[in-house]
């Protein structure tokens, strides 16, 4: 009896273990957010919703018209590192979580936006080609990085929120206000190498693809 015990407490032990909800990656969910925003952004633009203005893009949509690497570079990066100032300064505020959210989907629909003017511009063969070389890597490398830099802000705001409603809580700081910059820091550094390599790509496969 003792044995048969012992062999259906493990048992049982090793289901519950299984049955263990886990919480889903914050990263994962925030780019899931963002996907939204994709869907949103090529939804409106792919009806004629939209006006045709490069702020809606945010320096994703391919242009002709640009050759200057300094001009693609900057349109590249700008939007970015003006994305990461929001997201740093909303994460220090009570309540900044809406902003930041609503940051990190503006960068999706940005993406959907730039994504449907180009199969509106090129057939749809033209278009996947294009849009997988000098699209989809550096929008994906931006996305993600903004993500990352979400996560943290959005712990802080969360902290920042405890202390406004309960200003005698004892909550911990998710992190110290130093390594919350530090790491803001990180996020926009390599957000300056993914625009130069961006940069450096359209530059090489603009022409060559634009005259497919």
């Amino acid at each position: 009896m003792k044995s048969m015990s012992h062999l259906l407490y493990h048992t049982m032990s090793a289901r519950t273990s299984r049955l263990t909800f886990r919480l889903p990656d914050p990263v994962r969910l925030l780019m899931c957010w963002s996907f939204a925003g994709i869907c949103l952004g090529a939804f409106l633009q792919s009806r004629g919703m939209l006006p045709d203005i490069s702020v809606f893009t945010q320096g994703l949509a391919v242009s002709d018209a640009m050759r200057s690497l300094r001009a693609v570079f900057l349109q590249a990066l700008c939007p970015v590192l003006l994305l990461l100032g929001g997201i740093l300064l909303s994460g220090c505020a009570a309540f900044g979580q809406c902003t930041v959210l609503a940051l990190l989907l503006s960068r999706g629909f940005a993406f959907g936006c730039a994504a449907a003017q180009l199969f509106v511009t090129f057939p749809v063969r033209d278009g996947i080609v294009i849009a997988a070389v000098l699209m989809l890597p550096f929008g994906f490398l931006s996305t993600l990085l903004l993500c990352r830099a979400a996560k943290d802000a959005l712990l802080l705001a969360n902290h920042m929120t405890t202390l406004l409603l309960h200003p005698q809580s004892d909550a911990a700081m998710p992190c110290s206000l130093s390594a919350y910059l530090t790491g803001m820091l990180t996020w926009a550094l390599l957000s300056v190498c993914a625009a130069g390599l961006h940069t450096l790509l359209l530059w090489q496969l603009n022409d060559r693809l634009l005259t497919l």
